[in-house]
């Protein structure tokens, strides 16, 4: 064989680090056709029950993501409640900095989980027009 090279090797780039990288791929969002070196991909447009059910894994997906975001808020609040307890009549700035970010975690949490809410109920408001 040689030091010849696979004829697979030759299509693709090498990163500056010397590793093989897959040719890019460019979409022409005007007429829906993806373009991978010379070859043309006309994507198959996915059936109204295909769609449906996509969105149906998708937000039982993410119903048990905000069940898990549930779940981390509480266990949050519990260390927020443990460490003031553990800290109270401290004088320490520390402690009170680390009850604020706790605190600031819990926040988030919950704000993650209205925008998941709402996009299920994006997703389910889309598929039921379909």
């Amino acid at each position: 064989m040689g030091n010849s090279t696979r004829p697979a090797e030759r299509d693709f780039a090498r990163s500056p680090a010397g590793r093989s990288v897959l040719p890019r791929a460019t979409v022409n969002i005007n007429c829906n056709k993806i373009h991978n070196n010379q070859q043309e991909i006309n994507p198959k447009m996915a059936s109204v029950e295909e769609v449906r059910a996509g969105i149906a894994v998708a937000t039982q997906q993410a119903s048990e993501g905000m069940a898990a975001l549930q779940q981390a808020s509480s266990s949050l609040e519990q260390a927020q409640s443990a460490l003031t307890m553990a800290t109270q009549g401290s004088t320490q700035s520390d402690a009170d900095q680390a009850n604020g970010l706790l605190a600031q975690a819990v926040r988030q949490i919950g704000e993650a989980t209205n925008s998941v809410s709402a996009a299920i109920s994006t997703a389910e408001s889309y598929a039921a027009r379909l």
